[in-house]
């Protein structure tokens, strides 16, 4: 039964340009999810912090429902939505946790100025999340590896999983940009136009 809900969400959900039918229930499928909990995230560089050029928004404070299913961490305005507002993809992403902070910080391998700091409410939550993101990110690499070695056939995922990877591939691209950073906002300014010679 629980096979043909998904087959008829997973349609709506691509019929809508995945604006719903993506919902927390449909990604937990009949095992659960590897990781669920309200939190705030928010993408951070070495943005401007006085908030002229853009260094924070109320978005930014406001709580979300995390959802971690196979390689993604999917993230919901609440655990009703209709859909992710995003994904974060966790291949080639490292996780770091200070002992006893309830803090997360998600940092891709490849650009290190820009990270997603995970807050969670309670110490016992942030270390689950940081034990997770850390087998699943193990777990996509393995994956990535036994396909480049053309094992990719011998790969076993339940449709669950496979529903979340197709909803993740397009919900990455709906992540939120990198701030602007002061060194980026001072490199656009041209000197050839200082009036004062300066």
């Amino acid at each position: 039964m629980f096979y043909l809900r998904i087959a008829d969400e997973a349609l709506a959900h691509f019929r809508s340009g995945g604006d719903r039918g993506a919902t927390v229930d449909l990604l937990r499928g009949t095992k659960g999810a590897d990781f669920e909990a309200p939190g705030l995230v928010r993408l951070e560089g070495e943005a401007v912090s006085c908030g002229c050029w853009g260094g924070g928004s109320s978005e930014d404070f406001k709580s979300r429902y995390i959802v971690i299913k196979g390689p993604f961490c999917f993230v919901f305005q609440n655990e009703t939505a209709s859909s992710p507002s995003y994904a974060i993809r966790l291949h080639h992403m490292s996780s770091e946790r200070d002992k006893g902070s309830r803090v997360v910080t998600l940092r891709e391998s490849i650009r290190t100025d820009a990270h997603f700091m995970i807050t969670l409410d309670s110490e016992d939550k942030a270390a689950e999340l940081h034990r997770t993101i850390r087998r699943m990110t193990a777990e996509a690499e393995t994956e990535d590896i036994r396909k480049r070695l053309g094992h990719g056939h011998l790969l076993n995922k339940r449709s669950s999983v496979r529903f979340a990877e197709a909803v993740a591939t397009q919900k990455t691209q709906d992540q939120p940009e990198v701030p602007v950073t002061t060194t980026e906002m001072l490199a656009t300014i041209n000197l050839s136009t200082d009036p004062y010679g300066l």
